[in-house]
């Protein structure tokens, strides 16, 4: 149920239409919305899923690689700029400082 102030009232009946009709377009309008965002949430759920697939396939093959192919992909991540901290965090999933603080 939806109450509203009697500014409410004023500002809805200056617009011409009843309360009353008024009321059951917002609550159709409600219905819709929620509608739309049950869709939108399942296109996305399946979206995270297959970008979650994917780096496990990437993971999955970056561990499967020589001690040279990774060297040389660690190569390329420090030419393109990346720290010493972030290319361990991408490549090991970890970074442990030196004195183990």
């Amino acid at each position: 149920m939806m109450y509203f102030t009697e500014q409410q009232k004023q500002k809805v009946v200056q617009t011409k239409i009843p309360v009353i009709e008024f009321k059951q377009l917002l609550n159709r309008n409600c219905e819709s919305l929620k509608d739309v965002f049950t869709v939108l949430k399942s296109i996305l759920s399946q979206i995270a899923e297959k970008i979650s697939k994917v780096i496990q396939e990437i993971l999955k093959e970056y561990r499967n690689l020589s001690s040279k192919e990774k060297y040389k992909t660690v190569r390329k991540l420090d030419k393109c700029g990346f720290t010493e901290k972030e290319i361990n965090l991408m490549v090991c999933g970890a970074y442990h400082c030196r004195n183990n603080c």
